[in-house]
């Protein structure tokens, strides 16, 4: 018995020294030479207090986007023909999915800086429309113009050439809008008003899903097969009847602010996410360990224990949405959760969804901290319906210029 104590005490030192050799090397030298130009990881937010975010930089960026959408829109002006996009199939009737970008111009009042996120938006998807004849879906692409001085808004013009609009105010009236003597509370119910607007129109274009898509909401280059595997797998009664929370779908998000997508949140699957990762990398370490130095099996919890605190930190640290990425490997590892009640970049809603949402949000009345995406969690709450959202984003918020203050804002914050 002596020996054996005396044994488990030497083994005690030699893993004590071991953890804390592995804490130090881990949280004080790799991960921050790692994680320093991670975004959402827990380094680079400590680093970002004291630096600021490079406005210049996100312009210069900015900027490097506009070229590339104006050649594509070259590109296509010279092969194709008026009112053909992506596949060819933009005629199609009895589409599956009608993609609807709602516009308003941006930056009137501020500078002369031109930043272009609708041309951006729209050729994106111009693109990757090209691939979607080898999906299981039909696909088709709508611009919708809600500014309320269409007559003055030059940079939709272009885009008209290829595509049908749904143009909310003509050009030839007087249109009683006007910006600068809007509160905010009006510029929200405006807001909700254009949304209601651009789903009732997409709807009357025969379609079977409506996705809505704000002007500066860039989509990821994996947006459409993800796309078609969602559509597939959550729209499908027969998968539906499986999986209870995929009943009543009324909409699916595509995306989220990054900075709310991290383990600390009041996502109630969040934590839980947490733990079984660290219960599985714990354990996997354990195993190993096991094989450098075997220990006795009333010895193993307290190492386990300890490997299961290493794991949970080094994923804290690290954050949630870096280890989002690694899910873009296959659309199949793509996440489909409960949706928070935040945000409508870039939202797909099945026919019947669409219908219900657009009558709720007409008879609301939007105002100061009461958006139409608070509008659109009341009415899920109230009828209880379910609203989903697809992790990793597919969506970029590339939107310095609010539509809805008249200031400039982070992107990376909304």
């Amino acid at each position: 018995m002596l020996r054996r104590w005396k044994c488990m005490q030497t083994v005690d030192r030699v893993f004590v020294r071991q953890y804390a050799c592995l804490c130090v090397m881990t949280f004080c030298v790799i991960l921050p030479i790692i994680c320093l130009h991670l975004q959402h990881s827990w380094y680079y937010l400590l680093w970002e207090k004291n630096t600021n975010r490079d406005m210049n930089q996100m312009r210069m960026n900015n900027n490097k986007r506009i070229e590339e959408a104006e050649n594509f829109l070259k590109k296509f002006r010279d092969t194709r023909s008026v009112h053909e996009s992506g596949d060819g199939r933009l005629h199609v009737d009895n589409v599956d999915v009608g993609i609807t970008i709602i516009t308003v111009s941006r930056n009137r009042r501020l500078d002369n800086y031109e930043p272009k996120y609708f041309t951006q938006v729209v050729t994106k998807l111009m693109k990757a429309m090209e691939e979607t004849s080898k999906l299981k879906h039909t696909y088709k692409l709508f611009l919708c113009d809600v500014d309320s001085d269409p007559a003055s808004y030059s940079e939709i013009r272009p885009l008209t050439k290829f595509l049908p609009v749904f143009q909310r105010f003509r050009s030839d009236l007087n249109n009683t809008v006007v910006w600068p003597r809007m509160s905010i509370s009006e510029r929200l119910e405006k807001e909700k008003r254009d949304y209601v607007f651009c789903g009732r129109k997409t709807l009357n274009a025969n379609v079977s899903n409506v996705f809505l898509i704000e002007d500066d909401a860039l989509p990821h280059q994996d947006l459409f097969p993800v796309l078609d595997w969602v559509i597939s797998t959550n729209f499908d009664k027969s998968n539906a009847d499986h999986i209870p929370y995929r009943k009543n779908i009324t909409y699916i998000k595509f995306y989220h602010p990054e900075r709310l997508l991290g383990y600390i949140s009041f996502e109630f699957e969040r934590i839980p996410e947490l733990l079984c990762l660290g219960f599985i990398l714990s354990t996997l370490m354990m195993l190993c360990y096991q094989k450098y130095r075997p220990v006795t099996t009333s010895y193993t919890r307290i190492l386990w224990f300890c490997f299961f605190v290493y794991s949970c930190l080094l994923l804290l640290l690290i954050g949630r949405q870096s280890l989002l990425e690694l899910r873009r490997v296959s659309r199949q590892l793509y996440q489909v959760t409960p949706a928070p009640a935040c945000c409508t970049p870039a939202i797909l809603y099945p026919r019947e969804g669409m219908e219900e949402v657009l009558n709720y949000l007409s008879s609301v009345q939007c105002k100061e901290n009461f958006g139409k995406d608070y509008a659109l969690e009341e009415f899920r709450i109230k009828l209880k319906k379910t609203g989903l959202q697809v992790q990793p984003n597919l969506f970029t918020h590339i939107g310095m210029y609010s539509s809805l203050r008249n200031k400039v804002l982070d992107p990376s914050i909304v």
